[in-house]
This record gives structure tokens, C-alpha cells and sequence, in this order.
């Protein structure tokens, strides 16, 4: 072989090494996104649903990160609608959606 082809198959070496760390590194990304997306999945699976309309009361408080006091509040400013089924009380969608159009309308200055 001839200098200048061992020069070109080295450069072309080299080149695949790069091109394989490359693709190795694009794996490894893959790899990570796909392994937050399954704990992003795995830990919704955990949430209590929203069935019907209703969205348990400890979901919104999480939302609005409302304590006890400012939740009971925020339902009875905006006369929202709940339900209590044992010791859990849950919130109808449309009621809190009402709220929230309510609030906007109240309030221009809002970004929404």
C-alpha cells in the first residue's frame, strides 16, 4: 500500500470511531429518555384516576399546592362542586374549570 492510502484508511478509521462514539452517546440519551418516560409512566399508573369528571380533592391540593385551609377556602369562594365518598372528597372538573374561567375574568391581568 501506498503512504497516502494508509494515511486515507486512518482518517477513515478514525472518522468511524468518532461516527461509533457518536452513535453510542445517541443510544445511551435514547436509553435515558426511555427510562424516564417509564418512571413518568410507571408513577402516574400509582395516581388515583379522574373518573367521570372528578378529581380527587388531594390532587388539586397537590396542583395548587393548597394546604387544607386554602382549598376548603378556594371551594367555598368559588362555590365549587364536591362529593364525599367515605373520607375522600373529590372535585368536579367542571366545576374547578368554571372557578378558574371565573377567576380569569375577574382578574385581566392574568397571562391566560
Amino acid at each position: 500500500m501506498k503512504e497516502n492510502e494508509i494515511t486515507e484508511l486512518q482518517r477513515l478509521v478514525h472518522e468511524l470511531k468518532q461516527m461509533l462514539i457518536l452513535f453510542g452517546e445517541s443510544i445511551q440519551t435514547l436509553l435515558t429518555e426511555v427510562r424516564e418516560l417509564n418512571r413518568k409512566f410507571v408513577s402516574s399508573k400509582e395516581l388515583p384516576e379522574v373518573v367521570k369528571g372528578w378529581i380527587p380533592r388531594s390532587i388539586v391540593m397537590k396542583y395548587l399546592n393548597y394546604g387544607n385551609t386554602q382549598i376548603s377556602d378556594f371551594i367555598k369562594k368559588y362555590e365549587i362542586v364536591t362529593i364525599k365518598m367515605g373520607k375522600r372528597i373529590f372535585i368536579s372538573q367542571k366545576s374547578l374549570s368554571d372557578a378558574f374561567e371565573k377567576m380569569h375574568h375577574g382578574n385581566k391581568d392574568l397571562p391566560f
